[in-house]
């Protein structure tokens, strides 16, 4: 484990008069299990508990030394939230349940449990989100044997397949209530719309080659101004086709048609961008052929997409 004494977690969780570390260990260690480790992915995390392990919190290499910080604040938030139903409850042989209680202080109110309990989950998944911004921005570091450790993480494979993989991303667009846990419930129509509205019209070469450019740290000076454009559209696109998001009373107060109204002008700006261009885009439907591109089957009957000699200035 990654955590290992109460004084590691009053460090980064200093609100809390923990005396004992057994008494949370195994939230701890369910918290590293079910949030951490998929992150990071094995090999990473075996390689930072081994400098861990040597060197104690204080790891001389200093990326390590802020990886080991970042994984030790989402276990101990997820740890605390998992832990702070059943702390002040225990089960006899009886199987009847007691709370404990004491005169020299008050059991707080349930507002403020259920308030403490909120702001914990969120922090947490705050925490998963810078982890992953971290980890995109210096993979290259925590490199072994020329390959990079994070890229064999489960978490990895799972998002980074998409323009839009963090919550932070996302609310570079549109708002998220709950940040990252409204963006996991996301990351299914995410998908969906990647396919269905960005791939059908822009081709996967150019999609997976433009997501690779990005992972890789090597966008060129025209990737820099189309990815926020493709990024916007996937976003409305997203949001289009989630009832939370459009419906008329939430946050944004925009409908299904505003956001997908949206998100063909961004895909517009993004084609003009894109069309002609051979050197950045050689696999943009029609840069090298002139041959119209193919839609999808089971996207909508609405205006079709054409690209080719002569038409490489509209959708």
């Amino acid at each position: 484990m990654l955590v290992k004494n109460i004084d590691e977690i009053k460090r980064l969780f200093p609100n809390n008069t923990f005396k004992t570390y057994n008494k949370y260990e195994s939230f701890i260690r369910s918290a590293e299990r079910r949030y951490l480790i998929p992150v990071l992915g094995i090999p990473l995390y075996e390689k930072l508990h081994q400098l861990y392990d040597d060197e104690g919190i204080n790891i001389q290499d200093k990326k390590y030394r802020e990886l080991l910080e970042l994984s030790q604040t989402i276990t101990i938030q997820f740890g605390i939230w998992k832990a702070i139903p059943s702390l002040n409850v225990t089960i006899n042989e009886q199987g009847n349940l007691t709370v404990t209680e004491n005169s020299n202080t008050v059991a707080a109110s349930k507002a403020r449990s259920d308030a403490l309990t909120e702001s914990t989950l969120q922090d947490a998944w705050d925490a998963v989100d810078y982890l992953l911004l971290f980890l995109e921005k210096n993979s290259i570091h925590f490199t072994e044997n020329d390959k990079e450790l994070w890229k064999e993480s489960e978490w990895f494979w799972r998002q980074t397949g998409l323009l839009i993989f963090t919550a932070t991303e996302f609310e570079q667009y549109i708002h998220l209530e709950n940040g990252r846990r409204d963006f996991i419930r996301l990351l299914p129509n995410l998908r969906s719309a990647e396919h269905l509205y960005i791939r059908s019209k822009m081709g996967d070469k150019t999609i997976d080659s433009l997501i690779t450019r990005k992972m890789n740290r090597k966008l060129t000076d025209a990737d820099k101004k189309v990815l926020p454009h493709l990024q916007a559209a996937l976003a409305n696109y997203t949001a289009m086709n989630d009832k939370q998001l459009n419906a008329p009373e939430g946050t944004h107060g925009y409908n299904r048609h505003t956001f997908e109204k949206q998100a063909g002008i961004f895909i517009e700006m993004a084609t003009k961008a894109m069309a002609g261009d051979t050197t950045n885009y050689p696999d943009f439907p029609g840069n090298n052929t002139g041959i119209p591109i193919e839609r999808r089957k089971g996207l909508d009957q609405g205006s079709c997409f054409w690209l080719g000699a002569g038409h490489n200035d509209g959708v």
